[in-house]
């Protein structure tokens, strides 16, 4: 008896609560929202934003919908490039849609972007609903990415000629080429392996040093490969040794960096015949009271085996 006056009472809440939810439902009023006008062109949330190219000009696609299907259209589209975007990107002011079709697709064109800069590119619908996207910014980038040209280079060393050390073959090296320019670069090979093999030197770079990227520019000047001043990590002293030193340029082109004489101080070339780089007249500059400019006699020569 108990227990049937407990579940008649729970039976009695139920009922009332379920006759307040029903009654509060009552109470609300839905206003749907407004239908779009025109075409309702927008741009889908399945377009990417961010975009990587690979080459510096080129072209891509970007896909444009409306919000009605009937009867064929021509809508218009705003192209707004970053400021330094101009001149760069091309795209269509209009957008045209066939009769049944609400997908529709314009095409954006480049040419001569910079690599590694980034680009913005905003297109805005104008006949546009207010449930899709009207304004489609995209984000754009050509990275840098050099090309290797050989994994297991071999560099004719004569860096340290005037002290004795001469026609030094560093293996193993790995040359890279730029995807645009007529550049090549390796990393450079006097690290703390070299110092410790030449000089007996251990330690003589922190552990964390970064060898930066020796260069060879065939844009800068018409005639050959120019090495700008070298800031290798070190510097040699003479009658000490060499020493840690970020700030000292130990090595590079005799022409443009010492010199206007091409005749007499001739820039690097290369023989495709042998695949290798002459370096041409370069100098080494050591520390002798002072910045000592010795022009290297010996070819230094960058063999590209593979």
């Amino acid at each position: 008896m108990y227990m049937n006056k407990i579940f008649n009472n729970l039976l009695l809440v139920m009922a009332v609560c379920g006759l307040t939810m029903t009654a509060c439902s009552d109470d609300i009023d839905w206003n749907p929202g407004a239908a779009a006008d025109g075409q309702g062109v927008f741009f889908p949330s399945s377009q990417s934003s961010s975009i990587t190219m690979t080459e510096t000009s080129g072209s891509f696609e970007v896909s444009v919908f409306r919000t009605v299907s009937s009867g064929a259209a021509t809508a218009q589209i705003t192209v707004t490039p970053g400021e330094n975007g101009a001149g760069i990107f091309t795209a269509p002011t209009e957008v045209s849609f066939a009769d049944g079709v609400t997908e529709s697709k314009i095409t954006v064109t480049y040419q001569n972007m910079e690599r590694d800069v980034p680009y913005t590119l905003t297109l805005s619908a104008v006949d546009s609903t207010p449930y899709g996207i009207p304004n489609l910014t995209l984000n754009m980038i050509c990275p840098l990415v050099w090309e290797v040209v050989s994994t297991n280079a071999i560099l004719i060393d004569n860096m340290f000629e005037a002290f004795g050390a001469a026609g030094i073959e560093l293996t193993g090296i790995t040359v890279e080429k730029h995807p645009d320019l007529d550049k090549y670069r390796f990393k450079s090979p006097y690290d703390n392996s070299y110092f410790e093999s030449l000089f007996d030197i251990e330690g003589l770079l922190a552990d964390d040093f970064a060898p930066p990227y020796i260069e060879l520019d065939g844009e800068t000047y018409p005639n050959g490969y120019y090495i700008s001043g070298m800031k290798l990590g070190w510097k040699m002293v003479n009658g000490a040794g060499p020493e840690a030193n970020s700030d000292w340029k130990s090595f590079g082109s005799v022409y443009g960096n010492l010199s206007n004489n091409l005749a007499a101080y001739p820039l690097g070339s290369y023989d495709d015949s042998k695949k290798v780089f002459n370096l041409g007249a370069v100098y080494f500059c050591f520390d002798n009271d002072g910045e000592y400019n010795y022009p290297i006699k010996g070819s230094t020569l960058l063999y590209l085996n593979n």
